[in-house]
């Protein structure tokens, strides 16, 4: 299984200064990994998830969630990374 230190972060500077990460799962779902001062508890060093389709498009529809997950810490983002390598 896939955890957060498998992240590879890069910097951006759109919309704002942050960092993000993406990664594709052998399932065909994956996970975009964010913070920055506009993403959910960014400005405290946490980090935002959204769950991805296979068009790598944040996905409302994995039957995880309805929505982007914000104010997790590296624990927080490595349990999510597992729920979305476990859809089918």
């Amino acid at each position: 299984m896939k955890k957060f230190n498998d992240l590879k972060f890069e910097q951006s500077l759109y919309p704002t200064r942050g960092i993000g990460a993406r990664m594709k799962f052998d399932n065909g779902w994956g996970i975009s990994v964010i913070q920055n001062e506009f993403s959910y508890g960014g400005w405290e060093g946490l980090y935002e998830i959204a769950v991805l389709d296979s068009k790598e498009e944040i996905s409302y529809e994995s039957g995880l969630t309805e929505d982007v997950v914000g104010w997790l810490d590296e624990e927080g983002v490595t349990h999510w990374m597992g729920k979305i390598q476990n859809l089918k």
